[in-house]
């Protein structure tokens, strides 16, 4: 268990989660008090966490892979080191960020997780803002770069151009408002897990514009009409749970 503390209290006003909801992280902490006290913060600003408490649970969900990025501490009970469990997420998740956190200060661990495997490195303590923040900024640049080297996304009859913003059906091409494929897109990165309204709101209209959930219930409906026979592929979750694309 690795010694330092994290800024849990840091903060007492409201967290700002607009670009920040919906993030799902894998933390691989084996100290429990620790991982629960890192939960209670991240949960402020929106991040979903998802713990493991030792290597193999990290590689079972590493194997899983439904995280967009990994916050991992540098010592692990046993003999695991946490680099080690970085490396096994770049193997198997290249796309997905990797923070390394620790209490150690040595510079060479850091020049090291930097140079092998991690997207950033932060040495406890570190206030709550900060580390959501260096979260936000690791995923986004994840998925900014996977966007560049995969600049189309393919799931059942649709086709999905990231850059032309191209819409395919079946090869057919379909018109989708600005709002309804963005919609489109954000499930497509999230498929086989459910969206709330909130998330939606926070995601894609940020502060500018804050819509009721009816608003994103006719959009929804509007993009599964425009969608055709691929439309079927959106799903409402029981009691409003939200909306999903569901694995194929």
């Amino acid at each position: 268990m690795e010694a330092g503390r994290i800024g849990c209290s840091a903060g007492t006003g409201q967290a700002s989660n607009a670009p920040l909801l919906g993030l799902r992280v894998l933390h691989v902490e084996d100290d429990r008090e620790l991982a629960s006290c890192i939960a209670r913060v991240l949960r402020r600003y929106g991040i979903e966490t998802k713990h493991a408490y030792d290597a193999r649970e990290a590689t079972a969900a590493i194997r899983d892979g439904s995280f967009d990025l990994a916050l991992i501490d540098w010592r692990l009970s046993g003999t695991a080191l946490g680099l080690e469990v970085a490396r096994e997420v770049r193997q198997k998740c290249p796309s997905v960020g990797v923070v390394m956190l620790t209490g150690l200060s040595h510079l060479r661990h850091r020049v090291r997780a930097l140079r092998e495997v991690a997207d950033d490195f932060l040495i406890k303590p570190v206030g709550s803002s900060e580390l959501a923040a260096r979260i936000s900024a690791v995923a986004r640049r994840c998925r900014e770069t996977a966007d560049r080297a995969e600049p189309s996304m393919s799931h059942g009859l649709l086709n999905v151009n990231l850059v032309s913003r191209i819409v395919l059906v079946g090869g057919r091409r379909v018109e989708l408002q600005t709002k309804q494929y963005d919609l489109l897109v954000y499930l497509l990165h999230r498929r086989g897990h459910f969206v709330s309204g909130p998330e939606l709101r926070d995601a894609l209209w940020h502060s500018h514009h804050v819509p009721e959930s009816s608003v994103i219930r006719v959009q929804l409906s509007l993009l599964r009409k425009a969608l055709g026979e691929a439309g079927v592929l959106i799903e409402t979750g029981v009691d409003g749970a939200g909306w999903c694309i569901r694995a194929t």
